[in-house]
C-alpha cells in the first residue's frame, strides 16, 4: 500500500496544522476526483458505483493527488438505464462544495442539508482563504455552478462524469492535465 503523507481531504480542509489549498489544488483535486469516478463509471468492466464518495475517502498524497479509497460499499456492474452512479455525482457535488467552502454540508445535530444552501450562496460562502483575483473568483463560481447541477434533488438532472469533466476542462484554466499517477 502507498503511504499518503497528507491523510485525507477532511484532514486537510479541518485540521488547523494544515496549509490550506490553494485555489489551483482545490480544482486539481476536483478534476482528478472527477477523473477517478468516471474510470469507475465508464471505463472499468464491469461498472463500478463506489457509493461513499466523501471527504475522508480521497487520500491525497505527497503532490497533492488524489486517490479515492474505502470500497465497502461499491456496487459492481450496473446497468446504464437504470443509473446509480448518479448517487456519486451528487456525493462529488458534495465534496466540490466543501472544497469551495470548507463548511459542513450536513448537520447531524438539527438534520439540516446544507448542500443545497452551500449551492445557493456558495459565491458569498467560499472560504476567504481561497479569494483570489478575478479569474480565481470566476473559476470557483463555475465550480459552484457545476456542483450544484451534480447535487440537484433530480438525478435526471445531475451531470455524467464525462459531462463534468468537460465543463471543468473549458471553465478552469488554472487545470493541468499532464499527471500520470493512478487516481484509484
Amino acid at each position: 500500500m502507498e503511504f499518503v503523507p497528507n491523510f485525507t481531504l477532511h484532514h486537510k480542509l479541518h485540521d488547523s496544522k494544515t496549509t490550506p489549498l490553494a485555489w489551483t489544488k482545490c480544482a486539481a483535486v476536483a478534476f482528478q476526483l472527477a477523473s477517478a469516478i468516471g474510470y469507475l463509471h465508464d471505463v472499468c468492466s464491469p461498472h463500478v458505483v463506489h457509493a461513499d464518495i466523501k471527504p475522508s475517502n480521497v487520500l491525497l498524497d505527497d503532490n497533492l493527488n488524489c486517490k479515492l479509497c474505502d470500497f465497502r460499499s461499491a456496487s459492481v456492474g450496473f446497468s446504464a438505464a437504470v443509473a446509480p452512479g448518479k448517487n456519486d455525482v451528487y456525493s462529488f457535488g458534495v465534496v466540490v462544495l466543501k472544497l469551495i467552502t470548507v463548511i459542513e454540508v450536513f448537520c447531524p445535530a438539527t438534520g439540516e442539508r446544507l448542500a443545497a444552501k452551500a449551492a445557493r450562496n456558495a459565491a458569498e460562502m467560499v472560504d476567504l482563504r481561497l479569494r483570489g483575483g478575478d479569474e480565481d473568483m470566476g473559476e470557483v463560481g463555475a465550480m459552484a455552478a457545476l456542483a450544484t447541477k451534480c447535487i440537484s434533488e433530480w438525478p435526471g438532472i445531475r451531470p455524467s462524469t464525462s459531462e463534468i469533466l468537460t465543463a471543468m476542462r473549458e471553465a478552469i484554466s488554472s487545470l493541468t492535465f499532464g499527471f500520470h499517477k493512478k487516481l484509484v
